[in-house]
């Protein structure tokens, strides 16, 4: 029985899937029965595969849209929900002169290592982005995933959280 599996298993995998008519039992008594859930799904056309309304084969013609960053100095900023539990902050200001960050040049640390945080009344970097009372070297790059905020059109409505 092992070595059916072994040899069944595999060829399951590689033809389980194509767009033939469902199987529906392979020995009797020995495997469950299998479907093929490529058949019963949905199927979509290359124009609906993103928000854009162009063909994603091409990138002729396509533009960006159009967004306005935060100018406002540190410090003077709005901070803005976010948009999902435990979501990185977006930088409520200007980040002009700030980037690129570096191992070596991080300027976001300047004002938010803890210590310093509390005194300006800034957002301090949590503790799991430290080691050792010092940015751990796997989270130094904040704009991986801290983004300047930007008034930008909404493409589709956030219903995270709901």
């Amino acid at each position: 029985m092992k070595k059916l599996n072994m040899i069944l298993i595999p060829i399951l995998l590689l033809f389980g899937c194509s767009e033939s008519e469902p199987v529906t039992e392979i020995v009797s008594g020995e495997l469950p029965t299998v479907h093929n859930s490529i058949a019963k799904a949905q199927s979509y056309g290359d124009e609906g595969l993103g928000i854009r309304k162009e063909t994603l084969f091409s990138e002729e013609g396509v533009e960006p849209p159009l967004a306005t960053f935060t100018v406002s100095p540190p410090g003077s900023g709005v901070v803005l929900d976010r948009a999902y539990l435990d979501a990185p902050p977006q930088i409520p200001h200007s980040v002009v002169g700030l980037l690129p960050i570096t191992k070596v040049s991080n300027a976001c640390s300047a004002c938010h290592v803890p210590e310093v945080a509390a005194a300006i009344k800034a957002t301090p970097i949590p503790a799991s982005h430290m080691r050792e009372s010092r940015v751990s070297n796997a989270r130094y790059n904040c704009s991986q995933c801290h983004v300047p905020q930007a008034d930008v059109a909404v493409l589709i409505e956030n219903n995270f959280g709901e």
